[in-house]
């Protein structure tokens, strides 16, 4: 795995493992640890790996400050999003569809596509940033700006991005809130 500053990328299990920035075989594990990165704690269920390269050696889920919500399949929650970029030769104006697997007041980890790999390591520098709009059933759209923290390709043209919201309008937050207590009652188990 490549981390740069916070960001990580594995590439998918099926392909030959190329560092993203370089195009050339990663370290063997010999000599230094990754820029930025630490050493790799266990997989968390349902979302990114942590890493202990934080503030104060915190792991990233220490940092976390509010709970995942998970969503599977039948929840149809999806994501409409677009690239935003001002440097040159970095732009898109695609706007891509993908589905949430968490979400929380904080980001969400989602299923989608990238314009080409070549702009993961952009998007890991925040040097591009993600408009995104996320459809809550019954709820207006949630619109945010996010930074990509966390990548994980599953297939040659599918990842798992991790975004953190950078930006998000008090009314947005608002129906993001509401959105997730929702959920979260609607699909809690209550044992009597």
């Amino acid at each position: 795995m490549k981390t740069l500053s916070r960001f990580c990328y594995s590439p998918p299990p099926s392909q030959e493992k190329l560092d993203p920035v370089n195009g050339k075989n990663p370290p063997t594990g010999k000599g230094p640890p990754p820029q930025g990165g630490g050493k790799k704690e266990p997989q968390q269920p349902g979302g990114p790996p942590a890493t202990t390269g934080g503030p104060g050696g915190m792991s990233d889920s220490e940092q976390r400050r509010a709970a995942r919500v998970r969503f599977g399949a039948g929840d149809n929650l999806e994501v409409r999003y677009k690239f935003l970029s001002k440097l040159p030769g970095w732009k898109s104006s695609e706007v891509y569809t993908g589905k949430i697997i968490n979400l929380s007041k904080g980001g969400a980890l989602f299923m989608g596509t990238v314009p080409d790999t070549s702009w993961l390591p952009k998007l890991g520098e925040g040097s591009i940033l993600l408009g995104m709009n996320v459809i809550a059933p019954g709820y207006k759209p949630v619109k945010a700006l996010a930074s990509l923290r966390w990548t994980r390709a599953t297939e040659p043209q599918l990842y798992e991005l991790g975004v953190q919201f950078e930006q998000l309008e008090p009314e947005h937050r608002t129906t993001l809130d509401r959105f997730l207590i929702s959920h979260q009652i609607k699909t809690r188990r209550i044992k009597r």
